[in-house]
């Protein structure tokens, strides 16, 4: 066990929504999700990027924070494309789960949507 990571890529709305007993939130869109389980040298720098204006649900629940408690913090994916390719090229691209993340994250046009971020989660 320890702490892994989970990205979501999530299209923020533009519309916001009440959060119970959080506030107002804007609606995030899950477009994809990866699991990098344990990649301290990924979640130690995402850990340190501002908490996401938006709120995503996981198992039928408005979520704004991560399993920790901690608030879902929010990367841009030109900044999150830039830290896995950091932490693959100091581990010599030996981690499977890199190259596939990577791939997912070059994918996206982000012309194409609305407000497309990296939502952090810890769990």
């Amino acid at each position: 066990m320890g702490y892994e990571s989970r990205l979501y890529v999530v299209d923020k709305s533009r519309v916001t929504m009440y959060v119970s007993g959080a506030g107002e939130y804007r609606y995030g869109e899950i477009i994809a999700t990866f699991d990098l389980c344990k990649v301290y040298d990924i979640s130690d720098r995402m850990r340190n990027y501002p908490a996401t204006d938006c709120f995503i649900y996981i198992n039928d629940e408005e979520t704004i924070e991560d399993a920790y408690g901690a608030p879902l913090k929010e990367v841009p994916i030109a900044d999150a494309i830039k830290i896995i390719e950091d932490a693959a090229e100091a581990d010599g691209y030996d981690y499977r789960r890199y190259k596939p993340c990577l791939g997912l994250l070059k994918g996206f046009d982000t012309d194409e949507w609305t407000d497309l971020v990296v939502l952090h989660y810890g769990h």
